[in-house]
């Protein structure tokens, strides 16, 4: 009767202690399945924001090049008005001379 009744202990205490352990390792998986999905969500924002940045780094690249465009544009517009003027104010200082 003893030892049956050792066994049974035996096989109880395995059976409680299986328990625990599956307890223990589906805890454990919770944690981590909880842990990929909160890593797998700030990985998806991090690309977002990744993405928003390129594309807005895009868009301020664009800017530059049209603010540049409009630069020489202007630079080019006023390089033409003296040379205008140089040309007027050398005609008039070949009148100015002519007159005296």
């Amino acid at each position: 009767k003893e030892r049956a009744a050792e066994a049974q202990r035996a096989s109880v205490e395995q059976v409680a202690h299986g328990l625990v352990e599956r307890s223990i390792t589906t805890a454990q998986t919770s944690v981590h399945d909880e842990r990929a999905t909160k890593l797998e969500a700030a990985l998806l924002v991090a690309e977002e924001r990744a993405t928003m940045a390129v594309e807005g780094g895009s868009l301020v690249q664009e800017e530059i090049a049209q603010i540049r465009e409009y630069v020489k544009s202007e630079t080019s517009a006023y390089e033409e008005t003296i040379a205008e003027l140089g040309a007027k104010l050398e005609a008039a200082q070949g009148q100015v001379k002519e007159a005296e």
